[in-house]
């Protein structure tokens, strides 16, 4: 849920969004320590304390950018082990993702992504439902709604601009998409964060294919 937070190099930030792994020797003597105190932070139901092992957490994570690192698989491997899928559409899907993850926050339908990839809006919306199990409609939907829960996290997070600003045409539509996915509104996401440590819009993202 924090994804959007993190300061990555961008192939690495979109790469993580077709399924790699990003993997590094760079451990350091504190890392169990610190990571057991995080763990213990997030779970003892103190807002202030899960915050700050959020935030120590995000940290260590973007320190991974500053030492050797592998991602593993490349998103090519990830969308060729999906079953069905053939070497032909793979480097489609990917080139998909590729668009999609620059391109979410703007207004952006089957159509551009269709001639970002280079072929017919029918056959992309065949193949990235054949490979992924979403249509490209609810891919899009996704990645916006999971930048529009990290943007609401901000203490002076407006649910209007937040609309807007993850690609959003209308605050009826944010809402009624938030609603269907989190269980709840925007605003009520909003209020409830402080005291909750997760959401059910993080489950459904952390379970989204492709993601």
């Amino acid at each position: 849920m924090h994804f959007f937070r993190l300061r990555l190099p961008q192939n690495v930030q979109s790469r993580l969004m077709q399924g790699a792994t990003l993997i590094t020797q760079a451990t350091d003597a504190a890392d169990p320590y610190n990571f057991a105190r995080w763990n213990e932070y997030a779970r003892s139901g103190d807002p202030m304390k899960a915050g700050m092992a959020v935030d120590e957490l995000l940290l260590r994570i973007e320190r991974v950018r500053f030492e050797p690192y592998a991602l593993l698989p490349g998103p090519e491997a990830v969308v060729k082990a999906v079953d069905g899928l053939d070497h032909h559409s793979s480097p489609i899907v990917v080139r998909i993702c590729d668009f999609i993850a620059d391109n979410f926050r703007e207004e952006i339908d089957s159509t551009d992504i269709a001639l970002a990839a280079d072929i017919h809006p029918k056959y992309a919306m065949n193949v990235f439902k054949k490979s992924t199990g979403m249509t490209l409609n609810d891919y899009v939907n996704l990645m916006r709604l999971s930048y529009a829960q990290a943007l609401l996290m901000q203490d002076d997070a407006n649910v209007l601009q937040v609309a807007m600003d993850s690609g959003f045409g209308s605050l009826s539509a944010f809402n009624k998409s938030f609603r269907k996915i989190a269980g709840m509104s925007p605003s009520d996401f909003r209020r409830d964060l402080r005291c909750r440590p997760s959401v059910p819009l993080a489950r459904a993202l952390s379970s989204a294919p492709m993601n």
